[in-house]
């Protein structure tokens, strides 16, 4: 088996073999954006709680 130059597609090409292809690229997908976003909301509620104790 020769080594792919990109491992991305050959993944996809396993996954796809293994039938669930779409799913796990549509999960992919969908999960990255949403880690990030909760990450970012979480620190803001977390600025925001430390900044009103702080205050108070």
């Amino acid at each position: 088996m020769p080594t792919p130059k990109l491992p991305f597609t050959s993944q996809l090409r396993t996954d796809f073999s293994l039938n669930k292809g779409s799913k796990t690229l549509l999960t992919s997908v969908q999960v990255w954006p949403w880690q990030r976003v909760n990450g970012l909301s979480q620190g803001i509620i977390l600025l925001y709680s430390w900044n009103f104790v702080n205050t108070v």
